[in-house]
């Protein structure tokens, strides 16, 4: 496939991936949402959009530590003083 008819088929696949993720009741990122405009601008590559999307599945918002120094070591008790 050409440059050009690859540059023109990917507001199509973007338009389809995001459709799907509604059909099952959910919303993309911000992020997602940027990545994907990027894709569609020729920024990114495919493969470069995928990495990404695994990199934000593989460790979500809510499982990053806020702040590390402040956790508790695993097992122990959080004492306040």
């Amino acid at each position: 496939m050409s440059n050009a008819r690859a540059g023109r088929s990917r507001p199509a696949a973007v338009k389809s991936a995001t459709a799907s993720v509604a059909m099952d009741g959910l919303r993309t990122s911000a992020e997602s949402d940027r990545d994907a405009e990027a894709y569609v601008n020729g920024e990114l590559t495919a493969e470069e959009l995928v990495a990404r999307a695994k990199a934000r599945c593989s460790n979500p918002p809510e499982r990053r530590p806020r702040d590390a120094d402040t956790r508790p070591e695993p097992g122990s008790r959080r004492t306040t003083a």
